[in-house]
Protein backbone atom coordinates (compact mmCIF):
# COMPACT_ATOMS: atom_id res chain seq x y z
CA UNK A 1 0.00 0.00 0.00
CA UNK A 2 2.33 2.42 0.75
CA UNK A 3 3.97 1.65 -2.51
CA UNK A 4 0.77 2.20 -4.46
CA UNK A 5 0.28 5.55 -2.25
CA UNK A 6 3.97 7.07 -3.46
CA UNK A 7 3.96 5.43 -7.39
CA UNK A 8 1.47 4.25 -10.06
CA UNK A 9 1.79 0.80 -9.67
CA UNK A 10 0.61 -1.56 -12.26
CA UNK A 11 2.02 -4.61 -10.98
CA UNK A 12 3.46 -5.98 -8.23
CA UNK A 13 4.11 -10.39 -8.34
CA UNK A 14 6.51 -11.53 -5.15
CA UNK A 15 7.40 -15.00 -4.96
CA UNK A 16 9.91 -17.20 -3.30
CA UNK A 17 13.97 -17.33 -4.38
CA UNK A 18 16.20 -19.99 -3.66
CA UNK A 19 15.37 -20.34 -0.22
CA UNK A 20 12.68 -19.55 2.57
CA UNK A 21 13.62 -16.63 3.13
CA UNK A 22 14.44 -15.12 0.03
CA UNK A 23 11.67 -13.36 -2.05
CA UNK A 24 11.90 -12.23 -5.55
CA UNK A 25 9.98 -8.68 -6.09
CA UNK A 26 8.79 -7.47 -9.78
CA UNK A 27 7.33 -4.69 -10.35
CA UNK A 28 5.54 -2.50 -13.40
CA UNK A 29 4.18 0.64 -13.72
CA UNK A 30 5.95 4.56 -12.97
CA UNK A 31 8.32 4.48 -9.93
CA UNK A 32 10.43 7.57 -10.95
CA UNK A 33 10.87 8.97 -7.44
CA UNK A 34 8.96 11.95 -6.02
CA UNK A 35 11.17 15.13 -7.14
CA UNK A 36 12.36 13.53 -10.32
CA UNK A 37 9.16 14.15 -12.48
CA UNK A 38 11.34 15.26 -15.64
CA UNK A 39 12.05 11.72 -17.52
CA UNK A 40 15.77 10.39 -17.64
CA UNK A 41 17.23 11.10 -21.34
CA UNK A 42 21.24 10.26 -20.91
CA UNK A 43 22.83 7.65 -19.22
CA UNK A 44 23.56 9.83 -16.13
CA UNK A 45 19.94 10.84 -16.01
CA UNK A 46 19.00 7.26 -15.81
CA UNK A 47 21.41 6.24 -13.19
CA UNK A 48 20.97 9.49 -10.71
CA UNK A 49 16.99 8.34 -10.86
CA UNK A 50 17.65 4.59 -10.25
CA UNK A 51 20.01 5.48 -7.34
CA UNK A 52 17.65 7.92 -6.18
CA UNK A 53 14.82 5.52 -6.30
CA UNK A 54 16.87 2.09 -4.25
CA UNK A 55 18.11 4.90 -1.76
CA UNK A 56 14.19 6.15 -1.17
CA UNK A 57 13.28 2.08 -0.84
CA UNK A 58 16.48 0.91 1.03
CA UNK A 59 14.10 -0.44 3.57
CA UNK A 60 11.68 -2.15 1.47
CA UNK A 61 14.76 -4.20 -0.06
CA UNK A 62 16.61 -4.95 3.14
CA UNK A 63 18.89 -2.47 2.79
CA UNK A 64 19.13 0.07 5.34
CA UNK A 65 22.67 -0.40 6.55
CA UNK A 66 25.32 2.37 6.58
CA UNK A 67 28.15 -0.77 5.53
CA UNK A 68 25.24 -2.32 2.60
CA UNK A 69 25.36 -0.34 -1.13
CA UNK A 70 24.18 -1.23 -4.57
CA UNK A 71 27.12 -1.12 -7.33
CA UNK A 72 26.13 -1.09 -10.97
CA UNK A 73 27.09 -4.16 -12.54
CA UNK A 74 26.09 -3.34 -16.32
CA UNK A 75 24.07 -0.50 -18.14
CA UNK A 76 22.02 -1.69 -21.33
CA UNK A 77 20.29 -0.13 -23.78
CA UNK A 78 18.42 -2.35 -26.47
CA UNK A 79 18.86 -0.76 -29.74
CA UNK A 80 15.43 -2.22 -30.98
CA UNK A 81 12.78 -1.35 -28.15
CA UNK A 82 14.82 1.49 -26.90
CA UNK A 83 13.90 0.51 -23.21
CA UNK A 84 17.48 0.63 -20.78
CA UNK A 85 18.22 -2.41 -17.81
CA UNK A 86 21.17 -0.78 -15.10
CA UNK A 87 21.56 -4.49 -13.52
CA UNK A 88 22.83 -3.78 -9.48
CA UNK A 89 24.87 -5.93 -7.48
CA UNK A 90 24.69 -6.25 -3.18
CA UNK A 91 28.07 -5.37 -1.69
CA UNK A 92 28.89 -5.37 2.16
CA UNK A 93 31.88 -4.11 3.58
CA UNK A 94 32.98 -4.48 -0.07
CA UNK A 95 32.28 -7.83 -0.70
CA UNK A 96 29.61 -8.66 -3.21
CA UNK A 97 27.03 -11.12 -2.28
CA UNK A 98 26.62 -14.42 -3.93
CA UNK A 99 23.62 -13.64 -4.94
CA UNK A 100 20.62 -11.09 -5.31
CA UNK A 101 20.65 -7.60 -6.86
CA UNK A 102 18.46 -5.39 -8.30
CA UNK A 103 17.59 -4.39 -12.11
CA UNK A 104 16.05 -1.07 -12.92
CA UNK A 105 14.19 -0.81 -16.17
CA UNK A 106 13.20 2.40 -17.97
CA UNK A 107 10.86 2.77 -20.84
CA UNK A 108 11.69 4.36 -23.77
CA UNK A 109 9.70 7.66 -23.12
CA UNK A 110 12.05 8.12 -19.90
CA UNK A 111 9.86 6.19 -16.70
CA UNK A 112 11.59 4.74 -14.29
CA UNK A 113 9.12 1.45 -15.59
CA UNK A 114 10.40 -1.76 -13.87
CA UNK A 115 12.09 -2.91 -11.21
CA UNK A 116 13.84 -6.70 -10.74
CA UNK A 117 14.30 -7.28 -7.08
CA UNK A 118 16.31 -10.58 -5.67
CA UNK A 119 16.34 -9.79 -1.90
CA UNK A 120 18.27 -11.97 -0.02
CA UNK A 121 18.63 -11.83 4.04
CA UNK A 122 21.76 -10.38 5.33
CA UNK A 123 21.97 -11.68 8.61
CA UNK A 124 23.92 -10.66 12.00
CA UNK A 125 26.61 -13.72 11.36
CA UNK A 126 27.14 -12.64 7.44
CA UNK A 127 27.52 -8.41 8.45
CA UNK A 128 30.17 -9.98 11.43
CA UNK A 129 31.94 -12.38 8.63
CA UNK A 130 32.24 -9.47 6.30
CA UNK A 131 33.98 -6.75 8.61
CA UNK A 132 36.18 -9.70 10.06
CA UNK A 133 37.74 -10.41 6.61
CA UNK A 134 37.53 -6.36 5.57
CA UNK A 135 40.22 -6.43 8.64
CA UNK A 136 42.00 -9.91 8.40
CA UNK A 137 41.03 -11.96 5.59
CA UNK A 138 43.34 -13.78 3.34
CA UNK A 139 44.27 -11.34 0.41
CA UNK A 140 44.84 -12.42 -2.99
CA UNK A 141 48.47 -13.60 -2.50
CA UNK A 142 47.46 -15.36 -0.37
CA UNK A 143 45.19 -17.23 -2.50
CA UNK A 144 47.72 -17.82 -5.48
CA UNK A 145 50.24 -19.62 -2.36
CA UNK A 146 47.57 -21.63 -0.58
CA UNK A 147 46.33 -22.88 -4.97
CA UNK A 148 50.09 -23.41 -5.59
CA UNK A 149 50.66 -25.36 -3.16
CA UNK A 150 47.39 -28.06 -3.55
CA UNK A 151 48.86 -27.96 -7.25
CA UNK A 152 52.31 -29.00 -6.14
CA UNK A 153 50.72 -31.54 -3.62
CA UNK A 154 48.25 -33.08 -6.39
CA UNK A 155 51.29 -33.44 -8.15
CA UNK A 156 53.00 -35.38 -6.08
CA UNK A 157 50.66 -37.20 -4.77
CA UNK A 158 50.41 -38.42 -8.34
CA UNK A 159 54.12 -39.50 -7.77
CA UNK A 160 55.17 -37.12 -10.90
CA UNK A 161 58.63 -35.77 -10.27
CA UNK A 162 58.38 -32.13 -10.01
CA UNK A 163 62.13 -32.03 -11.15
CA UNK A 164 61.40 -33.62 -14.26
CA UNK A 165 58.47 -31.56 -15.59
CA UNK A 166 59.80 -28.69 -18.48
CA UNK A 167 59.87 -25.54 -15.97
CA UNK A 168 57.69 -23.65 -19.00
CA UNK A 169 55.10 -26.56 -18.42
CA UNK A 170 55.36 -26.17 -14.62
CA UNK A 171 54.52 -22.56 -14.95
CA UNK A 172 51.87 -23.61 -16.89
CA UNK A 173 50.52 -26.26 -14.16
CA UNK A 174 51.48 -23.19 -11.09
CA UNK A 175 49.46 -20.88 -13.48
CA UNK A 176 46.48 -19.62 -10.91
CA UNK A 177 44.10 -17.78 -11.83
CA UNK A 178 42.03 -15.82 -8.67
CA UNK A 179 38.47 -15.45 -9.59
CA UNK A 180 37.68 -12.87 -6.56
CA UNK A 181 36.07 -13.01 -3.06
CA UNK A 182 32.34 -13.06 -2.20
CA UNK A 183 29.92 -13.12 0.80
CA UNK A 184 27.46 -16.13 1.03
CA UNK A 185 24.43 -16.83 2.95
CA UNK A 186 26.30 -19.94 4.49
CA UNK A 187 29.08 -20.89 6.55
CA UNK A 188 31.89 -19.48 5.87
CA UNK A 189 30.11 -16.93 4.58
CA UNK A 190 33.26 -15.48 3.36
CA UNK A 191 34.98 -17.35 0.32
CA UNK A 192 37.86 -16.38 -2.29
CA UNK A 193 37.57 -19.05 -5.83
CA UNK A 194 40.53 -19.48 -7.86
CA UNK A 195 41.53 -22.19 -10.96
CA UNK A 196 44.54 -23.64 -11.42
CA UNK A 197 45.39 -27.42 -13.39
CA UNK A 198 41.37 -27.62 -13.68
CA UNK A 199 40.37 -27.34 -11.11
CA UNK A 200 38.20 -24.59 -9.26
CA UNK A 201 39.66 -23.90 -5.67
CA UNK A 202 36.93 -22.65 -2.92
CA UNK A 203 38.50 -21.28 -0.21
CA UNK A 204 37.49 -19.83 3.08
CA UNK A 205 38.10 -16.51 3.42
CA UNK A 206 39.18 -15.89 6.68
CA UNK A 207 41.13 -18.95 7.44
CA UNK A 208 42.43 -19.95 4.15
CA UNK A 209 41.27 -23.39 4.53
CA UNK A 210 40.52 -25.03 1.37
CA UNK A 211 36.68 -26.69 1.38
CA UNK A 212 35.82 -27.30 -1.70
CA UNK A 213 37.42 -28.76 -5.20
CA UNK A 214 35.56 -29.54 -8.80
CA UNK A 215 37.08 -29.86 -11.94
CA UNK A 216 37.12 -27.59 -14.66
CA UNK A 217 38.48 -29.89 -17.20
CA UNK A 218 35.46 -29.70 -19.51
CA UNK A 219 35.03 -25.65 -19.35
CA UNK A 220 38.34 -25.83 -19.92
CA UNK A 221 38.75 -28.00 -22.79
CA UNK A 222 38.74 -26.28 -26.52
CA UNK A 223 36.12 -25.75 -28.34
CA UNK A 224 35.92 -26.69 -31.87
Amino acid sequence: ERLKAKYKVDEIEVRQGESDLDEIWKMKGDFTPPGFRLKAVNKQDFRVVAKAFLSEEMELFRMNNVNIEYREKSFVTDKKTGKTTIVYDIYVYGLRLERGGTNIGFAVDGRLSYVFAWLVPITPEMLNAARCFEKEGITEDDVKRIVGEEISSGLESLKIDLNKIHPEKMKEYKNVRVEGNYLTVKEPYVVWQATGLSTRFTIDGLSGKVIKRESTFIQDFPKR
